[in-house]
């Protein structure tokens, strides 16, 4: 695992890097349940897009990956050699979200993106919104995954995955401030 404190590692370039840029995965090969990762409890954290696939990676203290100001960098400090690492496909979380409504918060209007440039203040905002019991989250990589490799006019897949993060974001696998604190 490539644990430099940088968006892009240790190599040149900014954020937005394939996953496989930051970490190497063994042979190991089993099958789990989509609902398993994304389940209240699951040690599974979604980190990254990879072409039509979504990437989970398995953290003993989720907690302490809230805390950290910035999460594509928090998730590569904190999580550990052997830690697990889930795939699936756009469409078994699309299936997924759709089942169990996860489009609903979306749908209400309460989605708000900051983006900025550094040292603006961003993450006083973020710390302040979850302070609020808010859902929030500081640079996660699949943001900026989608971000670095969405042409200078979205098509409708790029919004289709961003749709897709958001809500997953909203499942119970993350939880809100007041409950990360415990």
């Amino acid at each position: 695992m490539d644990r430099t404190d940088h968006p892009a590692g240790a190599g040149p370039g900014g954020p937005g890097k394939p996953c496989t840029a930051f970490l190497k995965c063994g042979e190991s090969r089993r099958q789990c349940k989509f609902a398993d990762v994304v389940k209240e409890g699951s040690p599974f954290v979604m980190y990254a897009t990879e072409k039509d696939k979504l990437v989970f990676l398995e953290f003993d203290d989720k907690p302490a990956l809230w805390r950290e100001p910035f999460l594509d960098r928090g998730a590569r400090k904190l999580v550990k050699e052997g830690s697990r690492v889930a795939v699936c496909s756009f469409e078994t979380a699309k299936a997924w979200i759709e089942e169990h409504n996860k489009y609903d918060v979306l749908l209400e209007g309460r989605v708000c993106f900051v983006f900025n440039c550094g040292r603006c203040g961003s993450t006083l905002l973020h710390k302040a919104l979850e302070a609020l019991d808010v859902q929030s989250s500081s640079e996660p990589h699949w943001c900026d995954q989608i971000g670095a490799r969405a042409p200078s006019t979205p098509r409708d897949d790029t919004w289709q995955a961003i749709v897709w993060c958001l809500a997953l974001e909203r499942a119970p696998a993350r939880p809100r401030a007041s409950r990360a604190r415990a």
